[in-house]
């Protein structure tokens, strides 16, 4: 009974000093995506578009294993959810707080850029639009 108090003590400890990541609209990747140009929204939006494939992908990366395409290096993106209408490129997150960059390729309407947060209250910002 004491070592699972024990274990219990200690992995709650272990928690504690964990710190969450930031996934608000004023966090340090917000801002660093906020800053792109638009002329690098373009590129972003072009690159996104080919990808089209035929199955939805998820793609985790990993600096040291799997590093991102050059295309998007220069990003803080953590993984990529690819399927015919939309690209996600998930910049932080855990659980459901997540902080994701979302290019809509196949909106008929308004193909766009939007960064997204899930922490509280919920934003979805839009940094890019394509010109009609």
């Amino acid at each position: 009974m004491i070592s699972k108090l024990l274990i219990l003590a200690l992995a709650l400890f272990v928690l504690a000093g964990c710190s969450s990541p930031d996934c608000s609209e004023s966090s340090e990747k917000a801002s660093l995506v906020r800053a792109l140009s638009q002329e690098r929204f373009s590129d972003l939006f072009l690159y996104s578009k080919g990808l089209d494939l035929e199955q939805p992908v998820q793609h985790h990366y990993d600096p040291e294993k799997n590093p991102l395409p050059s295309e998007i290096s220069d990003l803080p993106v953590k993984l990529v959810r690819v399927n015919e209408k939309q690209v996600l490129y998930r910049l932080d997150g855990c659980f459901d707080h997540h902080l994701d960059l979302v290019v809509l390729k196949d909106d008929k309407d308004s193909p766009r850029i939007e960064l997204r947060s899930e922490e509280v209250p919920r934003i979805i910002e839009v940094l890019w639009q394509k010109e009609n």
